[in-house]
C-alpha cells in the first residue's frame, strides 16, 4: 500500500529549493468577427428578344435569383432587333435582390430607348413582373398587354422595391398590386411612372401588413387610381396627376386601413387646371370603416364625376381633410367643380375635420355643383376655418340629424367704433361654452376674422369685440358645440 501511495504523490521538494515564479497573463477571450457578406454584384445583359434562352429576359432572371446578393439586368439588343419581348407565358417570380434597368438599352443617338414587355401570349393568369423579395428596382421598362396585373409586389418579404420610369398599360387588372409588402416605392420625384389604360386599379395596396408605401402617377384606367384597402396602413399618396380613371381617384376604405396621407396631388384636373380629366366618380372616396386618414398639403381636387370628398359609414372616424383645394385651384379663380358636393359626410361617419382651428389648415371649397359641405347622418364633424364660396348650393348643409342639427348662431348687430367692432348674437344653448367662428364674406370667398371660445350667459346670448372691420362688411359665422359643427349664420353687414 505504501509504495502505491508513493506512485500517486508528486515528488516532496524543500522548501530551500530554488523556485521560479511565472505570472500568468490574462487572456481577453476569443472573438469571432463576422465578416459582411460582400458576394459581388453579377451583371445580365439582356441581348435579344427571345422568350427564353440564352440571352433572354427570362434567363437573365432565372440567374439573378439563383445568385445570391444583389444583382443588375441590362439591356443590349441589337436595333435591328424589335424592342419588344412577347413572352409566351409568365416569367419567374424574382426571389433575389435585383435592378432591371430598362433604360440601358440605347437607341441610335444615344438616348434611352425602352424595352417592351408584353404579356399578350403570356396565359390567362400571368402578371408582368413577381415581385416576392426586397430590394428589386424596376426601371425604365414598358410593360402591357397582360392577362392579370402588370406589376405584383406580394408578401411579407416584399419590402423596399422601387417601380421607376415604366410604362405600365393596357393589363387585364391593376397597374401596380402591393400585397402585404412595406416601404415599396411607386414613382417619386423625377421617377414618375405613367399607370394608365389598366383594367383595375392603377394602384391596388392591400394588406394589414402594407405599411409606409408610397405611390404615384395612375390616370385613366378602368377601376380606380388608388386603392388602399385590407387595413394597409401608413402609406403615402404624394404628387401625382390621378386623372381620368373610371373609377375614383384615390379609394381608401376597410377598418384597420388608417393613416394613409395623400399630400399635393391632382386629382381630377392637372396643374395646367385642364378640364375633361375627371375620374368618373369622386375625387377621394374615405368608408367602410377607415379611420385618420390625413387629405392635406395643397391637393387639388375637382371636375370628378360625383363628390370631391366622399366619407362615409360607421366607424370611419378620425380622419382629416385640410389645406386643400376643392373645386378650384391654387389661385382659388379657376372653376374646376366636382359634379355633386365639395366634400360629403354621411351614413354614421362620426368625429371627422374638415379644415381645423387654425386658419391655415382650412380648406378651399368652391365651384361645385351642390352643397360646399354636406353632412347627412353623422355626427361630430368638424367644420372649422374653411374657405367656402361660389358653391351652387348652400357652403354647408346638414340633413336627417347632420351634426345633430346644430343650430348655427343668430348674429344681431355689428357696430363700428374706432378702430373695434362690438358684435352681438344668440344661440339656443344658454351657459354654454361654444366654438365659435367669425368670417367676412368677400368676393374672393371667405376670410377668417374670429375663432375661440365664448361663453353664452343665461338667455344664451353673446357679445365680441372684433377688429380689423369697417361699415359694410358682411359676417357670417359657425358654431361647433361637442365637434358638432352649425351652417352658416345668415349674414349681417356691419353698421
Amino acid at each position: 500500500m505504501l509504495s502505491l501511495w508513493r506512485k500517486c504523490v508528486a515528488p516532496f521538494r524543500s522548501t530551500q529549493s530554488t523556485v521560479r515564479c511565472v505570472r500568468k497573463r490574462s487572456r481577453m477571450p476569443l472573438k469571432v468577427e463576422l465578416l459582411e457578406d460582400r458576394t459581388v454584384p453579377t451583371t445580365y445583359t439582356v441581348t435579344n428578344n427571345a422568350d427564353a434562352g440564352l440571352g433572354s429576359l427570362r434567363q437573365a432572371i432565372l440567374n439573378a435569383n439563383a445568385h445570391r446578393g444583389a444583382d443588375r439586368i441590362v439591356f443590349n439588343i441589337p436595333s435591328s432587333a424589335p424592342l419588344t419581348i412577347s413572352l409566351l407565358s409568365a416569367l419567374p417570380t424574382i426571389t433575389d435582390a435585383v435592378v432591371i434597368d430598362g433604360t440601358t438599352e440605347k437607341g441610335a443617338t444615344g438616348a434611352p430607348n425602352p424595352v417592351t414587355v408584353d404579356g399578350t401570349l403570356a396565359g390567362a393568369t400571368a402578371s408582368g413582373f413577381v415581385i416576392a423579395t426586397s430590394s428589386v428596382t424596376i426601371k425604365g421598362m414598358i410593360v402591357q398587354n397582360f392577362a392579370v396585373d402588370g406589376i405584383w409586389i406580394s408578401g411579407p418579404r416584399a419590402n423596399f422595391n422601387t417601380i421607376a420610369q415604366d410604362q405600365i398599360e393596357s393589363n387585364g387588372q391593376a397597374g401596380v398590386v402591393i400585397t402585404d409588402g412595406a416601404n415599396n416605392v411607386i414613382g417619386g420625384v423625377g421617377n414618375g411612372n405613367v399607370i394608365s389604360r389598366n383594367g383595375g386599379d392603377g394602384v391596388w395596396i392591400s394588406g394589414a401588413k402594407s405599411i409606409g408605401n408610397r405611390i404615384g402617377g395612375p390616370a385613366g384606367n378602368g377601376g380606380n387610381g388608388v386603392e388602399i384597402s385590407g387595413g394597409a396602413h401608413g402609406n403615402r399618396v404624394r404628387g401625382n396627376e390621378i386623372v381620368a380613371n373610371a373609377g375614383t381617384g384615390v379609394y381608401i376604405h376597410d377598418k384597420g386601413t388608417n393613416n394613409n396621407r395623400v399630400v399635393g396631388n391632382f386629382i381630377g384636373t392637372d396643374a395646367a387646371g385642364d378640364e375633361g380629366l375627371g375620374n368618373t366618380n369622386q375625387g377621394i372616396d374615405i368608408g367602410i370603416g377607415a379611420s385618420n386618414n390625413v387629405v392635406t398639403g395643397g391637393n387639388v381636387i375637382g371636375c370628378n364625376g360625383g363628390t370631391g370628398i366622399y366619407i362615409h359609414d360607421a366607424g370611419t372616424t378620425g380622419n382629416t381633410v385640410s389645406g386643400n383645394f376643392i373645386g378650384t385651384d391654387s389661385t382659388r379663380t379657376l372653376q374646376l367643380g366636382n359634379r355633386l358636393q365639395g366634400v360629403d359626410i354621411r351614413n354614421g361617419a362620426n368625429g371627422n375635420t374638415i379644415g381645423g382651428t387654425s386658419s391655415s389648415a382650412g380648406n378651399t371649397i368652391a365651384f361645385n355643383g351642390d352643397y360646399g359641405v354636406l353632412v347627412i347622418g353623422a355626427n361630430q364633424d368638424r367644420i372649422l376655418s374653411n374657405n367656402i364660396f361660389g358653391n351652387t348650393t348652400n357652403g354647408i348643409g346638414e340633413f336627417t340629424n347632420g351634426n345633430n342639427m346644430q343650430a348655427p348662431p343668430t348674429l344681431n348687430s355689428a357696430t363700428v367704433s374706432g378702430a373695434t367692432t362690438t358684435l352681438t348674437g344668440s344661440l339656443p344653448q344658454a351657459n354654454t361654452s361654444v366654438l365659435l367662428q367669425i368670417f367676412k364674406n368677400t368676393p374672393n370667398g371667405q376670410v377668417l376674422v374670429f375663432s375661440g371660445f365664448v361663453k353664452t350667459d343665461a338667455k344664451g346670448n353673446f357679445t365680441l369685440t372684433l377688429t380689423g372691420l369697417v361699415s359694410g362688411d358682411s359676417l357670417t359665422a359657425t358654431a361647433t358645440i361637442g365637434n358638432n359643427t352649425s351652417v352658416f349664420a345668415a349674414a349681417l353687414l356691419v353698421k
